[in-house]
């Protein structure tokens, strides 16, 4: 039986996680994946918060929707090229550098 990988426990990005281990790379959260954490952070709280602040609802409930547009196209920009074959130039989108061949 396969045992689970250790640095992807719960509460981490597990896209991220399941992306870079399954093509062979180092589970290491480069500047590119802490972006999106951010902004998944950001559209999360701010439709929390606009439940609680219903005045504020709407400008509220667009910064979760932005948060979330920019948290799927920084995924597909960085985990993107990755995942279609390209690793090199996904892993220099993601500012990590390329291992030596």
């Amino acid at each position: 039986m396969r045992r689970s990988n250790p640095d992807c426990l719960p509460g981490r990005f597990w896209i991220a996680c399941a992306s870079l281990g399954h093509t062979g790379q180092a589970l290491t959260a480069s500047l590119a994946t802490q972006a999106i954490y951010v902004a998944i952070i950001v559209a999360a709280l701010a439709r929390v918060a606009a439940v609680v602040l219903p005045s504020h609802s709407d400008v509220l409930l667009h910064i979760a929707a932005c948060g979330w547009i920019v948290a799927f196209l920084g995924f597909a920009a960085a985990f993107g090229p990755l995942l279609a074959g390209n690793p090199r130039r996904a892993l220099a989108i993601m500012g990590v550098p390329a291992p030596a061949r």
